[in-house]
């Protein structure tokens, strides 16, 4: 029976007896090596060839799922890279709780310059007809901060966000603060605008930022858009994409939590004084909850989300393989030409690296040598 029970994983491998379930998570596969005399005799081939084998052999997915669940269920442990499990079962990554209390904190120099940058490029934009708005996006260690878990907290000093968002203040610069809007809807709110497993806005809490979000480019420009509307919510307990997306990739057998999540039932209304204006969106992943909910592609008469200003990601963009094209291989620049608006879109946790490099390019661009 034992060697029986040794063999199965063997078996299943070879002749897929029974489904060999799936990740939902992450786990960096090792890839399958080719044999050559080098790889031989310096022992690679062996060392890569095992760990092929290990992670490839029958009902790993499983196994691996069980080791999750047990590190979980027994130590509180959490398998996956910068996870780590908050008071009531809220779920955060250590890097976003960081930036909360300025520990990636950057200086005073930096966002300075850059947001000096923006500006100038707001106001040549403005002269060419375009608008660029930056938006911070709102970010769970600042909305659910009383979860973080006692051995992560500490001082709160200064940090990246509020540095950049007073100096885009002075400098006049058109800023939308979804973070601290959310602060400030959540004792009135009634549905969940951040669940317990998500690192992202829930889809009712996006909806409510694209909303606004199009409700201040119509003054900017002067214009009347359609808008994302509901009449009727779904509440379930069973999450969409991006709700548990922490929980997900966590390869457990059970999530760490139970939740009842909202999803209202999106439509946007427009008539033929509509207008859609195009529009680049320059940002961090809290912008595709926007994508996945139909918003730009109702809003927008062409967009473009330039995913950490390398990935692009709309229907238009994408190579023979259904993989994203690359900002560095398209004409980037004319594009910008092209377009009405330009939304940089970062959380707190990100706004590090506000632009990803594409304020600069573009600056260099319009002002050589400046």
């Amino acid at each position: 029976m034992l060697l029986c029970l040794l063999l199965l994983p063997y078996m299943q491998q070879r002749f897929q007896l029974l489904f060999d379930g799936k990740f939902d998570g992450y786990y960096p596969f090792s890839k399958d090596l080719e044999f050559s005399p080098a790889t031989w005799f310096d022992g690679t081939y062996a060392t890569g060839i095992n760990a092929y084998y290990n992670d490839h052999i029958g009902f790993f997915p499983y196994l691996v799922q069980l080791n999750s669940q047990i590190d979980y269920s027994l130590f509180q442990k959490l398998d996956y890279g910068g996870t780590t499990l908050g008071d009531n079962n809220y779920l955060f990554y250590s890097d976003y709780v960081d930036a909360y209390y300025g520990r990636d904190f950057v200086g005073y120099q930096l966002p300075l310059e850059r947001m000096t940058k923006l500006k100038r490029l707001q106001d040549t934009l403005e002269q060419m007809g375009k608008t660029m708005v930056l938006v911070y996006a709102p970010c769970k260690a600042w909305y659910c901060a009383e979860y973080i878990p006692a051995l992560f907290r500490g001082a709160k000093g200064a940090n990246n966000y509020l540095t950049a968002k007073r100096i885009g203040d002075s400098l006049g610069i058109h800023q939308i603060d979804f973070n601290a809007w959310f602060l400030q809807l959540k004792q009135t709110t009634k549905e969940p605008l951040y669940s317990r497993q998500g690192i992202h806005w829930t889809n009712y809490g996006s909806l409510l930022g694209a909303d606004s979000l199009v409700r201040y480019i119509e003054q900017a420009r002067h214009i009347r858009m359609a808008h994302p509307r509901w009449d009727e919510v779904v509440h379930t307990t069973v999450p969409r994409v991006p709700d548990n997306d922490m929980s997900a990739i966590l390869n457990l057998l059970f999530p760490v939590t139970k939740d009842t999540f909202c999803y209202p039932v999106v439509h946007c209304s427009g008539d033929s004084g509509t207008a859609k204006p195009r529009c680049i969106y320059i940002g961090d992943s809290n912008f595709i909850n926007f994508i996945h909910m139909g918003v730009p592609q109702a809003v927008n008469s062409d967009w473009q989300f330039w995913f950490y200003f390398n990935s692009i990601l709309n229907n238009g963009h994408q190579s023979d393989d259904g993989s994203s094209a690359k900002v560095s291989d398209t004409d980037w620049k004319k594009e910008v030409q092209q377009t009405d608006c330009i939304v940089l879109m970062y959380t707190p946790a990100t706004c590090t690296g506000m632009g990803n490099g594409f304020i600069e390019a573009l600056y260099a661009s319009y002002f050589p040598g400046k």
